[in-house]
C-alpha cells in the first residue's frame, strides 16, 4: 500500500511539474517566438496576396483590437534581456523582456550607443 502511495505521489508530482509554464500567455498556433513571460509574441502569417510570409509582433495583454504592436517585422535579435526589432516602415522597436515594455522610434538617436550598434548590426 505504501508503494502505491509513493508511486501515485511521484506520478502526481511529475504531471504537475510538466504542466508548469513560465509563460503568462500561452503560445498561439502561429507563434514563431515569444518573449519574457509570453506577453509579447511574434506570429507568422502571409500578406494580403497570400504570397509573402510576414511576422507580426503582438501584445497578448491587450484586447484583440489593440494587440498589434508592429506589422511586417523585417528582422529581430534577442540580446541581454532586450529584443531588437526593425519593421518594414523602418521603425526601431526595443522590447524590454523583464518589464514587458516596448519603445518605438523612427530615429536611432532615441536609443543608447550600444543599442544603436545592435540595431545597425541586425539591419545589414
Amino acid at each position: 500500500m505504501v508503494r502505491k502511495c509513493i508511486l501515485f505521489l511521484l506520478i502526481f508530482l511529475f504531471l504537475v511539474s510538466c504542466s508548469y509554464s513560465k509563460h503568462k500567455y500561452p503560445n498561439e498556433r502561429d507563434t514563431v517566438d515569444s518573449f519574457g513571460d509570453g506577453t509579447f509574441q511574434l506570429l507568422g502569417g502571409y500578406d494580403a496576396n497570400g504570397q509573402n510570409k510576414t511576422l507580426t509582433l503582438f501584445d497578448m495583454s491587450k484586447n484583440a483590437v489593440e494587440d498589434v504592436v508592429a506589422n511586417d517585422i523585417v528582422d529581430y535579435e534577442e540580446m541581454k534581456g532586450f529584443v531588437y526589432f526593425i519593421d518594414d516602415q523602418k521603425r526601431y522597436l526595443l522590447l524590454n523582456t523583464k518589464q514587458n515594455t516596448v519603445s518605438i522610434s523612427t530615429e536611432l538617436d532615441s536609443y543608447t550607443t550600444e543599442q544603436q550598434q545592435i540595431f545597425k548590426s541586425i539591419h545589414q
